[in-house]
């Protein structure tokens, strides 16, 4: 696949707003998220490859303490899921309040110590227990149960899936 292009590069490489435009209406790229527009053949990629590229493309845009979670994690972390939505990028600051939705980006407020923390791809992202912590919290059983057995046929184990669920002991559903 053709790499994605930032409008901010383009226009510092000399391109237009027009030429950009021109590429969108007519030859087929597509707009993953303002300011970025993905080539024809993104739209072969599966949903998770496709989440994927939006995670990437988002993640420098988030603040330097904010880590890819939720699905958006376990997408990095190539576990697969079943039947969860794809909608927006999630991510986790280490916060007590100020979550937020948005069209793109649904930020989680919850505590996030760094050794919950990796890199994947240069990209900062819950580790994989707590990743499927945060989802056993956050989707219905069944999803819950197919990234956990996903995660443990990865190597994690039960005893890790419980620690990565301690930080929400007596909170609620984020």
């Amino acid at each position: 696949m053709s790499e994605p292009i930032r409008r901010a590069d383009a226009l510092a490489y000399g391109q237009t707003d027009a030429e950009l435009r021109n590429l969108y209406t007519r030859q087929g790229w597509s707009k993953l998220r303002p300011g970025l527009y993905v080539p024809p053949e993104f739209e072969e990629l599966t949903r998770e490859a496709k989440h994927r590229e939006l995670v990437v493309a988002t993640a420098p845009l988030l603040s330097a303490l904010a880590s890819i979670s939720h699905q958006s994690a376990a997408v990095m972390h190539d576990v697969p899921l079943w039947s969860v939505p794809f909608d927006r990028v999630h991510a986790t600051r280490d916060r007590p309040a100020g979550g937020r939705k948005t069209r793109h980006l649904h930020m989680h407020c919850a505590p996030l110590p760094d050794e919950d923390v990796v890199v994947i791809d240069g990209v900062r992202v819950t580790d994989l227990a707590r990743t499927v912590g945060d989802l056993a919290r956050t989707v219905p059983l069944e999803q819950a149960i197919v990234a956990g057995d996903a995660a443990m046929r990865k190597g994690l184990t039960r005893n890790e899936i419980v620690d990565g669920l301690a930080y929400a002991e007596g909170r609620h559903r984020l």
